[in-house]
């Protein structure tokens, strides 16, 4: 099994996507019939003697690490390629890249870190209850365009500027592969919270998870369990990764916040700048 980093030149066409208000029309990006959640496709199966994690039918990606379509919309802010945390998430793939846990990972492209602030609709919520009631009957393309409306005539605006601190791992790489970030100062997470209320409020989401949010910047996904014989260095290089986010690196301040949609996890083109 071999982890690839796709290219993204086949994204290009969604950079182009011209977006008018609520006539829009957002062509080759949740158009088509949209694969709803299945018994099959949730349950595991072995590779290898492992269970995969991310990676299977219905998820963002293959055993191989190869994007799969999963098409969606979210509320993001980049992060500023210029920045020493942004060099020191470079610095973090490249670590796992080169250690023994390089094919478990598929790791995001460069131009796709993010801070997730704001979670909005995905194909996996299809046909669920987590499907929000406003946006029943409407296939992915039609909810890009509501909620991209129901954004627009609110006219909601995010904080800014928004300044976040590395706050450790969201979690064990044996689980995942990503940044915990917490607010520099009171001031800024009064106002995440306030936002992500109001968007709430507005768009009516699913409330799973919705008051204990942890913000956090994703650098790549487990694609397979971990086995227990690779505890001890996967801790190691966990204390490796961390150690590159000191200094101008400890902290991060965000491009503003603005909707996206994505086809998959290879772009994230935006719709409007909150």
């Amino acid at each position: 099994m071999r982890t690839h980093t796709p290219g993204i030149d086949r994204r290009t066409a969604l950079a182009g996507l011209l977006v008018a208000g609520a006539g829009a029309t957002l062509a080759g990006c949740g158009s088509g019939k949209e694969p709803t959640p299945s018994a099959a496709s949730e349950a595991p199966y072995p590779v290898d003697g492992r269970t995969p994690l991310a990676a299977g039918p219905g998820k963002k990606w293959d055993i191989e690490g190869n994007a799969q379509r999963f098409t969606g919309n979210t509320f993001v802010s980049p992060i500023p390629q210029n920045s020493a945390f942004f060099r020191a998430e470079n610095q973090a793939q490249r670590l796992v890249r080169e250690s023994r846990f390089r094919d478990h990972f598929a790791l995001l492209p460069h131009n796709s870190m993010h801070m997730t602030v704001f979670e909005g609709v995905n194909q996996s919520q299809l046909g669920t209850p987590d499907w929000p009631a406003w946006l029943a009957g409407k296939d992915m393309q039609a909810a890009h365009l509501a909620v991209l409306d129901a954004v627009s005539r609110a006219n909601i605006t995010a904080p800014r500027p928004i300044t976040m601190r590395v706050d450790g791992l969201v979690q064990p790489l044996s689980k995942g592969f990503g940044l915990k970030l917490a607010s520099v100062d009171a001031a800024t997470e009064t106002a995440l919270r306030d936002f992500r209320r109001r968007m709430q409020d507005l768009l009516q989401m699913s409330t799973k998870g919705f008051d204990t949010y942890t913000f956090h910047s994703t650098l790549g996904y487990r694609l397979v369990e971990q086995a227990a014989d690779e505890n001890d260095e996967s801790q190691a290089l966990e204390k490796k990764v961390l150690e590159l986010f000191t200094g101008d690196a400890a902290t991060v301040t965000v491009d503003p916040v603005a909707m996206n949609i994505f086809d998959d996890m290879l772009a994230f083109p935006q719709l409007r700048v909150l």
